[in-house]
């Protein structure tokens, strides 16, 4: 029994006697293989990028999780550590909220420079501007020359 076909590559029609012959020709069987290869391994590439990049979003959630968790403890502990009047934290938070244009600002730059000594067992002699922070009026001594000549000058000497 003859059979009249549509070859689903190339378009022709052709006869054959098997119910199970798709193709016209050897060539066509062969290019609808490889079309079918190309197509699985493109639907497998496409899964495959697909779960890498939820991979990456995941990995990308866990970092930003983790950075979040540091920048929480980091802050905790500084607000902990200015409650608890450590003298270095509150010069930090001074800094940042009026800059070193306030005595307040001064008077903790002071303080921190004599604790400093104080820890490292060290004589040192700060100087701002020619101030010595060991002075009594040192925060109002450096605020008024900053306003007269503009700028902040620093010496550290330690023995």
């Amino acid at each position: 029994m003859e059979y009249r076909k549509k070859c689903p590559v190339c378009g022709r029609y052709f006869t054959t006697n098997r119910v199970l012959n798709l193709y016209c020709s050897p060539d066509c069987q062969t290019a609808a293989r490889r079309k079918r290869d190309r197509d699985y391994k493109r639907k497998k590439r496409a899964a495959g990028t697909a779960e890498r990049r939820q991979d990456r979003e995941e990995r990308a959630q866990v970092r930003k999780e983790r950075v979040d968790a540091r920048l929480r403890s980091v802050r905790d502990d500084f607000a902990r550590r200015c409650a608890a009047g450590d003298v270095r934290a509150l010069l930090i938070r001074e800094k940042a909220t009026n800059g070193n244009q306030s005595c307040r600002y001064w008077e903790l730059f002071a303080l921190a420079s004599i604790e400093a000594a104080e820890i490292s067992g060290t004589t040192s002699r700060t100087m701002v501007n020619g101030h010595s922070v060991y002075d009594d009026t040192f925060p109002d001594d450096v605020m008024e020359s900053i306003k007269e000549h503009g700028q902040i000058f620093v010496e550290l000497s330690r023995r």
